[in-house]
Formats: structure tokens, C-alpha cells, sequence
């Protein structure tokens, strides 16, 4: 029987192995929340260069195609996923007719230039979808995608 629209994610980690140890090796001078600290520092100031490298990179009918490829990743807290997200939304084109759904008239346009997207971008976009879809329904469209730093207003 064919599975449609399925999620399959598997992350295991060995018995020796738990989430945060690299960060108390890490901290030999610091704390281990001060080493968290500066690194979510980095992270976030990361995305935001990310964002201002995406802003107005897609249009509005195009954010919303990559919203729903994307809907499933952007609510999975599996980061180590985000390099799969050309792949995600090639599958969502080749399986669902993304850009006729969404009406794109660049379909291979849109496809490369989120092939072309560097990894922090990759972040940011998956980071600000996720954000969007926490929006009210009244406050997505060209609105939130502008409040979100995509596009220009």
C-alpha cells in the first residue's frame, strides 16, 4: 500500500551519547551556560545574516509554495535535516505539482535558487516558515512574510 504525504525521521543516538555533552566538553574556562550563551549568540546572529541574504530572494506565491513543502521540517526539531531541504521541495514539485498549485510560472527558477541556498539559509528559511505558521491566518500573506524579514514592504 503507497503512503502518501509521510514524514519518516530517525535519529538515534548510541547509549554513550547524550544531547549537551559536547557542550560541557567544551566549556573548560566557561561555564556550561556561558559556552551555550555565546553559541546561541552565534547561531542567531547567523540567521540573521541569513535573512537579509534571503529577503525579496522569493516572491510572496513562491514563500507560500516553500511553506507548504517545507511545513513538516520547519515543526520537526530535527536540524540535522536542513541540508534536505532542495530535496524536500524537488519531491514536493515531482509528487504534488507544487508550482502548478501555487501557480508559479518559474518552476526550474524557483527549484535552483533554493538549490543555490547556502546552509545558514537553509536555517533561516526553515526557521522563518516555521515562524509564519504560528502566525493567525489573518496576518500570513505578503504581511507576515514582510514582518518575517522575506520580503520588503
Amino acid at each position: 500500500m503507497p503512503m502518501k504525504n509521510a514524514l519518516r525521521v530517525n535519529t538515534s543516538l548510541s547509549p554513550d551519547v547524550r544531547p549537551g555533552a559536547d557542550l560541557v566538553q567544551r566549556a573548560r574556562s566557561a561555564t556550561p551556560t556561558e559556552i551555550a550563551r555565546r553559541d546561541l549568540a552565534r547561531y542567531y546572529s547567523m540567521l540573521e545574516r541569513a535573512m537579509r541574504g534571503l529577503r525579496d530572494r522569493f516572491s510572496v506565491a513562491e514563500l507560500e509554495a516553500l511553506a507548504y513543502a517545507l511545513s513538516s521540517m520547519a515543526s520537526v526539531e530535527a536540524p540535522e535535516l536542513i541540508y534536505l531541504v532542495p530535496a524536500t521541495v524537488e519531491e514536493a514539485e515531482q509528487h504534488e505539482r507544487l508550482c502548478e498549485q501555487a501557480g508559479l510560472d518559474d518552476c526550474e527558477g524557483l527549484l535552483r535558487r533554493v538549490r543555490e541556498l547556502s546552509l545558514a539559509e537553509r536555517y533561516a528559511l526553515v526557521d522563518a516558515i516555521g515562524q509564519y505558521l504560528e502566525l493567525p491566518r489573518d496576518q500570513r500573506g505578503e504581511e507576515g512574510w514582510v514582518g518575517l524579514g522575506l520580503r520588503s514592504s
